[in-house]
């Protein structure tokens, strides 16, 4: 019997623009003009670098504000701006120009579930701080989830099946008595799977990626995934 449900955030409980446009936004407040293109480069590079400078473990260690001002520097680093004062501008302001919106199922659908005795919860790839951040800028009651648990809770990122179960835990049930909802089929779907829950992948209008078997229990939208609840 399904007890509680967790989320994922992005895409799945609200949306933003893509990170590219975001950037774009910020370097022009700047009055420096870059194309989507160009940052989207600029990204793939300052993965791979990033990927060298830090292992995993290392890199899950650093604290919010440190991460991401280093890692907006190495962007803005292969896009010829060299400015160290970019990276700390940028996380500054990242939000305020992200264009967060909270999807018009989100609230009527958690309130619906909560009514019902639901436990709900949220897991992502993000910082606990930003998490909470990100739900306060669209409106969506952070009081009404047991558990918000990030990158920086269990020392793990999806599709690990530690932060799963560490949320099932705090909210007191078994990883079998919880759905996940999320828009990312590796790293929600399988990582569910793998942690023993019951997954569920968000479409929001979306078809199904290349490459996904075609039995899995998928929703268009959040009140679609009341259905899984028995």
């Amino acid at each position: 019997m399904i007890k509680g449900v967790l989320f994922d955030v992005g895409e799945t409980l609200l949306t933003s623009l893509e990170p590219a446009e975001i950037n774009r936004l910020i370097l022009k407040k700047k009055k420096i003009n870059k194309t989507e293109k160009q940052i989207e480069k600029a990204t793939e590079k300052a993965q791979k670098s990033f990927g060298k400078k830090y292992t995993e473990k290392e890199m899950l260690a650093l604290d919010m504000d440190r991460f991401y001002v280093e890692w907006d520097n190495e962007v803005f680093k292969n896009l010829g701006i060299e400015d160290k004062k970019m990276g700390k501008y940028a996380h500054k302001h990242w939000f305020d120009l992200s264009g967060l919106e909270a999807f018009d199922d989100t609230k009527p659908v958690l309130h619906r579930l909560s009514a019902a005795g639901i436990r709900l919860g949220v897991v992502s790839n993000g910082y606990k701080k930003e998490i909470i951040d990100v739900l306060k800028r669209t409106g969506i009651d952070r009081n009404i989830f047991s558990v918000i648990v990030g990158r920086d809770t269990a020392r793990a990122l999806k599709p690990d099946p530690r932060p799963f179960v560490h949320a099932a835990g705090s909210m007191g049930l078994r990883p079998d008595e919880v759905l996940f909802v999320g828009d990312s089929f590796d790293k929600d779907y399988a990582g569910a799977m793998g942690a023993g829950m019951t997954p569920i992948l968000l479409l929001r209008g979306k078809s199904l990626p290349k490459g996904t078997p075609k039995d899995i229990n998928i929703a268009q939208t959040l009140d679609e995934i009341v259905v899984f609840i028995r």
